[in-house]
Protein backbone atom coordinates (compact mmCIF):
# COMPACT_ATOMS: atom_id res chain seq x y z
CA UNK A 1 0.00 0.00 0.00
CA UNK A 2 1.18 3.31 -0.72
CA UNK A 3 2.83 5.38 2.21
CA UNK A 4 1.75 9.16 1.55
CA UNK A 5 3.53 11.92 2.96
CA UNK A 6 1.35 14.74 5.36
CA UNK A 7 1.12 17.29 1.79
CA UNK A 8 0.12 14.66 -0.54
CA UNK A 9 -3.67 13.82 -1.24
CA UNK A 10 -4.54 10.81 -2.80
CA UNK A 11 -7.27 11.25 -6.01
CA UNK A 12 -6.95 7.71 -7.36
CA UNK A 13 -9.67 6.17 -6.23
CA UNK A 14 -11.87 9.12 -5.84
CA UNK A 15 -15.45 8.68 -7.64
CA UNK A 16 -14.76 9.89 -11.15
CA UNK A 17 -17.10 12.57 -11.01
CA UNK A 18 -14.59 14.00 -7.57
CA UNK A 19 -11.32 13.18 -9.44
CA UNK A 20 -12.33 15.09 -12.50
CA UNK A 21 -13.33 17.77 -10.78
CA UNK A 22 -9.86 18.10 -8.52
CA UNK A 23 -8.23 17.81 -11.61
CA UNK A 24 -9.96 20.62 -13.11
CA UNK A 25 -7.42 24.28 -12.71
CA UNK A 26 -10.18 26.17 -11.94
CA UNK A 27 -11.19 24.03 -8.80
CA UNK A 28 -7.31 23.81 -7.91
CA UNK A 29 -7.14 27.63 -8.53
CA UNK A 30 -10.13 27.79 -5.94
CA UNK A 31 -8.48 25.58 -3.49
CA UNK A 32 -5.44 27.71 -3.51
CA UNK A 33 -7.05 31.17 -3.38
CA UNK A 34 -8.96 29.64 -0.08
CA UNK A 35 -5.68 27.78 1.63
CA UNK A 36 -2.93 30.26 0.79
CA UNK A 37 -1.57 26.89 -0.73
CA UNK A 38 0.02 25.81 -4.22
CA UNK A 39 -1.38 22.53 -5.90
CA UNK A 40 0.54 20.17 -8.24
CA UNK A 41 -1.39 17.05 -9.79
CA UNK A 42 1.54 14.08 -9.99
CA UNK A 43 1.23 10.71 -10.81
CA UNK A 44 -0.99 8.91 -13.06
CA UNK A 45 -4.45 7.58 -12.77
CA UNK A 46 -3.98 3.59 -12.64
CA UNK A 47 -7.19 1.21 -12.81
CA UNK A 48 -7.85 -0.61 -9.66
CA UNK A 49 -6.90 -3.63 -9.92
CA UNK A 50 -4.41 -3.34 -12.95
CA UNK A 51 -0.88 -4.22 -12.44
CA UNK A 52 1.37 -1.41 -12.62
CA UNK A 53 5.12 -0.45 -12.00
CA UNK A 54 5.40 0.51 -8.62
CA UNK A 55 7.95 3.45 -9.96
CA UNK A 56 4.35 4.60 -11.05
CA UNK A 57 2.76 7.13 -8.46
CA UNK A 58 -0.82 6.65 -8.46
CA UNK A 59 -2.56 10.06 -9.33
CA UNK A 60 -2.49 12.37 -6.37
CA UNK A 61 -2.42 16.31 -5.78
CA UNK A 62 0.91 17.66 -4.11
CA UNK A 63 0.18 20.27 -2.03
CA UNK A 64 2.87 22.90 -0.53
CA UNK A 65 2.59 26.00 1.29
CA UNK A 66 2.53 29.61 -0.61
CA UNK A 67 6.20 31.49 -1.32
CA UNK A 68 4.13 34.03 0.51
CA UNK A 69 4.90 33.73 4.18
CA UNK A 70 1.79 33.44 6.66
CA UNK A 71 -0.68 33.04 3.96
CA UNK A 72 -1.09 28.98 4.25
CA UNK A 73 -4.64 28.80 6.16
CA UNK A 74 -4.98 25.39 7.64
CA UNK A 75 -5.93 22.41 5.81
CA UNK A 76 -6.17 20.06 8.39
CA UNK A 77 -8.43 16.97 8.40
CA UNK A 78 -9.52 17.81 4.61
CA UNK A 79 -8.27 15.09 2.99
CA UNK A 80 -11.59 13.50 3.77
CA UNK A 81 -13.44 15.92 1.43
CA UNK A 82 -11.65 14.06 -1.39
CA UNK A 83 -12.43 10.42 -0.76
CA UNK A 84 -16.04 11.08 1.10
CA UNK A 85 -17.42 13.66 -1.05
CA UNK A 86 -17.85 16.07 2.38
CA UNK A 87 -16.71 19.12 2.37
CA UNK A 88 -16.54 19.29 -1.17
CA UNK A 89 -16.66 21.90 -4.40
CA UNK A 90 -18.32 19.29 -5.93
CA UNK A 91 -20.83 19.34 -9.15
CA UNK A 92 -23.38 19.00 -6.61
CA UNK A 93 -22.48 22.54 -5.48
CA UNK A 94 -21.17 21.85 -1.83
CA UNK A 95 -18.65 24.38 -0.48
CA UNK A 96 -15.15 23.71 0.40
CA UNK A 97 -15.64 25.63 3.74
CA UNK A 98 -16.39 23.94 7.21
Amino acid sequence: MQQWAPNEVPINDAPAGVRTHLLKKSTQNDIERRTGTVIVTRGRFITPGAPHDAKDAPLHLFVRPSAVPGQVRTCAGRKGWVMHGSDFAGPRGTSLDT
